[in-house]
């Protein structure tokens, strides 16, 4: 499952915009191929041991309010955010193979 280019990209304009409003530089990483049943808490408690979360954005469906499988998540620093892609990339979570790797500016 993947998202569109557009989609992609308007979400993306949404965490910079939120991100520039607190005057903070924040780096965004995007996480894929999520377990659908994956919560704020669960990424919260996933990630916490790679560096302090300033922000997280799990994508959720307008109608069922179910995870869409992927999120964006800012962290404080870049040490912080290339040791949670290295450490993370390819982990396996409840049977399905994570996707994570820098935001991509649109």
């Amino acid at each position: 499952m993947g998202i569109s280019p557009l989609c992609r990209q308007i979400l993306l304009k949404q965490i910079r915009g939120k991100s520039s409003a607190y005057g903070l530089s924040l780096r965004v990483i995007f996480i894929g191929n999520l377990p659908y049943s994956f919560a704020e808490p669960d990424l919260t408690a996933w990630l916490s041991p790679y560096g302090d979360i300033a922000e997280i954005n799990l994508v959720r469906d307008r109608i069922s309010g179910r995870s869409r499988g992927f999120a964006f998540v800012a962290l404080s620093n870049e040490d912080q955010e290339l040791e949670a892609i290295s450490a993370l990339a390819g982990v396996e979570i409840q049977g399905r193979s994570i996707r994570i790797s820098k935001k991509q500016d649109a």
